[in-house]
């Protein structure tokens, strides 16, 4: 695919759930800007689906629900087909190539079963969809 022909916006960059802040029923904040930037938008969407949508056989979630869920984006920002197009392929190509076992033998003790996990799961998705 070509990056060049993706909507990129300001993005957080490495968005997940444990940087949410809630209450009252509402998102409140959402924090850990270091690695904020310009990304392509589908990364953000299809990286957060992924870390919150159920998962199934594998401990990985299903894609079935990925175009309602990039919809539902689209109802602030919108898309371009290109865009809807490659949802999964820019995911899974970043998936491929980040180096998160090298970030387990490096990081701290008391971090190395984040990146551990993240290992895992990156390994599995990789393995049910390629």
């Amino acid at each position: 695919f070509d990056l060049s022909r993706l909507t990129c916006r300001n993005s957080h960059g490495d968005f997940t759930v444990h940087q949410i802040l809630c209450g009252d029923g509402n998102v409140n904040a959402v924090i850990d800007w270091t690695s904020a930037c310009t990304h392509p938008a589908i990364w953000e969407i299809t990286r957060s689906y992924f870390y919150g949508a159920p998962c199934t056989d594998g401990g990985v979630p299903g894609i079935e629900a990925l175009p309602a869920y990039a919809e539902a984006y689209e109802c602030h920002m919108p898309l371009l087909p290109y865009d809807r197009d490659h949802l999964l392929q820019l995911y899974l190509f970043q998936l491929a190539v980040c180096d998160y076992y090298s970030q387990y033998f490096h990081a701290e003790e008391n971090r190395k079963q984040e990146f551990l996990s993240q290992a895992r799961f990156a390994t599995n998705v990789l393995k049910r969809y390629i």
